[in-house]
């Protein structure tokens, strides 16, 4: 009988991608919360009163008065959510969850790749360099900015393109139906469901705008007003950009 000392190639691939995928998730939790303490969270207020003014007086009326609320309900249900579960600690449960969000995205992104067949050695490596890259600009995401909508819209494409590659056209359409529920900018993706046949294509396509219907439809119906808060001009500091 033979004893193999070392576990089989499939076993170390999947240990090195464990191993890889941890140290992208500890990193971008440790140089968040080492450079950018929770209390620099800059847009934290803006997610705060968009939670309170929802669920407190304002309710359905919320983005028709206060139009520099420029982002979606989903990133309002998920301060609302942050809230309730951090209490006290509620802003550095915000940060670190947003700098979670950094390594399930680059996986499905990977994933997609894998799918389409179009991955080998160099562009593991190209995945390794880039994903370092991404690590400071995620962490002034997610800890010195504080933008949960721009993370969760990016999260969501990154959800979509996975869909997309495994053609799952459903998948892909929600996934990015609640990237577009989170940050409108998202909207500027929707191209991306053109890669289906003709048919799933367009059944991608009623299905993503159901889903941004459902999300924004009750506000508009509350107060038509809310659609005027697409042309409230905002301030685009360097750093946001």
């Amino acid at each position: 009988m033979t004893i193999t000392l070392l576990p089989e190639p499939r076993h170390r691939r999947r240990l090195t991608t464990a191993l890889a995928y941890s140290l992208l998730l500890g990193a971008s939790l440790t140089v968040g919360l080492l450079w950018f303490p929770s209390s620099r969270l800059g847009s934290w207020h803006y997610f705060d009163l968009a939670s309170r003014s929802l669920f407190g007086g304002l309710g359905l009326h919320v983005f028709a008065l206060h139009p520099e609320l420029q982002f979606g309900p989903v990133a309002i249900m998920a301060t609302k959510v942050t809230a309730i579960l951090g209490g006290d600690d509620q802003r550095t449960l915000f940060a670190v969850l947003l700098g979670v969000l950094l390594t399930p995205s680059v996986w499905l992104l990977e994933r997609a790749a894998r799918a389409r067949h179009q991955w080998d050695h160099h562009r593991a490596v190209v995945l390794a360099l880039g994903a370092a890259l991404l690590v400071p600009a995620w962490v002034e995401l997610a800890f010195r900015s504080g933008h949960i909508d721009d993370a969760l819209a990016i999260a969501c494409t990154a959800v979509s393109v996975w869909a997309i590659a495994t053609d799952r056209p459903l998948v892909a359409a929600f996934a990015l139906a609640v990237a577009i529920d989170a940050k409108p900018w998202a909207i500027s993706f929707i191209p991306m469901l053109l890669a289906f046949q003709p048919r799933r294509r367009w059944r991608a396509l009623a299905a993503c705008a159901l889903g941004v219907a459902i999300a924004w439809m009750p506000f508009v119906l509350a107060a038509p007003a809310t659609l005027h808060t697409a042309a409230y001009k905002i301030a685009n500091s360097p750093s946001s950009a």
